[in-house]
């Protein structure tokens, strides 16, 4: 998008009077010599031409409405009564100390240049998933701060010249975001000089401290704000070039954007970045957090569980607004956010309540036709507690699809997994205690039960977690596992010989289930054999 204004920036070292028509499409296409000759005027054609030549066309009534001009030598023509060329402001032009020849190189020039550079940014925008190159590249030529902010006014990328010196900068740099007041100074601060209706839509500017001038512009996608552009310049009023590359690199952005992270602009993209932002711990303090709850269009529910949807590795062209669409109808009410991949829903829950009702069966169908998995995790009243509920949540599906024994279950519930969660965190932080060797997590008592049963082919073990599970009733032990009542009496004697205990304890029976959950998770989620250990020290050979 080569624009009029983009072009005069060129001849910023010889201008000697411009206008740009604010209600001219300036878009340029092409760019001529004007002359006598001249017989039909083109649009988005930039005419290059004497005053005295432009002044004489005009005064015969050749030169339309939203014509372009850039005029050689003083361009005082035949200026009107408020000292604009030609007395008309439908006309954008720009006039210069320069020969109409020297003009015309120069304007080509730039045009190619201008060419050559977008070129090279479409290119980023196509090749890189991440953003930093593109704003690399669009900052040497603009040569002004650029940040690219997500949705909750958070620095996710940036290219600064340190040289600039601006309070807005420097909080940027130091802090990682925007504070409120800084926020409220471009979404309520109007520009001095200009009317309220002469602000274009869709970019707030700002003259800000000390003679300073701010851009920003929100990236969106359908009606939601996923990002902003923020940009600063040393001029204390609007560049109308400067505008103009704004309005290209939001175009770009949003492209790159939509072609590497489109998952991620299918939810509420400014719910999703606070999300992402809590569980990545990126905001500061509760003032920040209260701030960006204030800017949401909603908030979320006073009490929620939350549920994580993930999906098998190596899929393509998730519909994801799709899938949104069917959980949010499956879970009503809830809101949406999507992170790193994962879709997560904070489902509303009343204060009394803990059970949340939705369409099994419906669930299911969705998952298994789109390869997915889901957990239903801890209720909460606080949404800065989302980072470790989701940790929680997103890791029960690992645990379930290794351990529930079931490889069609696709939803899992955190509460039938916290102990196996609770062995997993000490098995990964718990090395400098067990030497990465769990058994010793375990009570003698289990091992010996299993090593018996692997000795003499028995079934101890199993009888004996039926036994617990069942609050410890023969009767329905013996259903359970298809055996007689007697037999099941005879085993429960046998484990109470080799362990030297009465399993009457229930301080015995949690540590023995303990152990068992240890030595299942050992051998069904991290595939090892706790009974046969590999050696870690061995004598060394002579």
């Amino acid at each position: 998008m080569f624009t009029f204004p983009i072009l005069a920036q060129s001849f910023s070292d010889c201008r000697l009077q411009s206008l740009f028509s604010p209600d001219t499409n300036l878009t340029v296409g092409n760019i001529q010599l004007l002359s006598e000759k001249t017989a039909a005027f083109e649009k988005q054609t930039v005419y290059i031409a004497a005053s005295r030549t432009a002044s004489r066309l005009w005064r015969q009534g050749l030169i339309p409405d939203g014509t372009m001009l850039l005029l050689s030598e003083d361009g005082s023509g035949d200026g009107g009564s408020d000292g604009r060329p030609f007395g008309r402001s439908d006309i954008s032009f720009l006039s210069c100390r320069l020969p109409a020849g020297e003009i015309l190189n120069r304007a080509n020039s730039c045009f190619f240049d201008f060419t050559g550079w977008m070129n090279r940014l479409c290119l980023l925008a196509c090749r890189n998933k991440e953003i930093q190159p593109l704003l690399n590249e669009a900052a040497s030529r603009l040569h002004v701060p650029l940040f690219l902010l997500n949705g909750g006014y958070r620095l996710i990328a940036s290219n600064v010249d340190y040289a600039f010196e601006n309070a807005y900068i420097q909080q940027l740099l130091s802090f990682g975001y925007l504070s409120a007041d800084s926020i409220d100074t471009f979404l309520n601060s109007p520009v001095p000089g200009q009317k309220k209706d002469s602000v274009p839509k869709g970019i707030y500017e700002a003259l800000l401290e000390p003679d300073s001038y701010g851009l920003l512009a929100p990236l969106k996608y359908h009606s939601s704000t996923y990002g902003r552009l923020l940009v600063f310049s040393e001029s204390a009023g609007r560049d109308p070039a400067l505008f103009d590359y704004v309005k290209l690199l939001v175009s770009l952005i949003r492209e790159h954007s939509l072609m590497h992270n489109r998952e991620e602009f299918e939810s509420n993209a400014e719910f999703s970045s606070l999300i992402g932002d809590l569980i990545e711990r990126r905001i500061s303090s509760e003032k920040e957090l209260q701030s960006r709850l204030f800017r949401l269009p909603f908030l979320p529910p006073n009490f929620y569980t939350c549920i994580v949807v993930t999906f098998e590795p190596g899929q393509k062209s998730l519909p994801t607004g799709l899938i949104l669409h069917a959980l949010s109808e499956i879970f009503p009410p809830c809101q949406t956010a999507v992170y790193q991949g994962d879709l997560i829903l904070l489902v509303k829950t009343e204060e009394d309540s803990w059970d949340i009702p939705f369409d099994g069966e419906r669930l299911q169908k969705l998952l298994e036709r789109y390869h997915a998995y889901a957990s239903i995790g801890n209720k909460s009243a606080f949404v800065s507690s989302i980072r470790p509920i989701y940790l929680q949540t997103k890791e029960v599906i690992s645990l379930g699809r290794a351990l529930s024994g079931d490889p069609g279950q696709r939803l899992f519930y955190y509460d039938d997994y916290t102990a196996y969660h609770l062995i997993d965190l000490c098995g990964r932080f718990g090395y400098d205690f067990h030497e990465n060797n769990l058994i010793y997590l375990c009570t003698p008592k289990y091992t010996v039960l299993k090593r018996h049963d692997i000795e003499e082919h028995d079934n101890l073990c199993e009888i004996l977690e039926t036994y617990i599970r069942n609050n410890c009733n023969t009767t329905k032990t013996a259903k359970d596992m298809y055996l007689h009542r007697n037999t099941v009496i005879n085993k429960i004697d046998r484990i109470e010989e080799i362990i030297g205990r009465s399993l009457d304890d229930w301080n015995l029976q949690m540590i023995l289930m303990l152990s068992s959950m240890i030595v299942r998770y050992a051998e069904n989620y991290r595939q090892e054999d706790l009974l046969h250990p590999v050696k870690k020290y061995s004598p060394s050979s002579e």
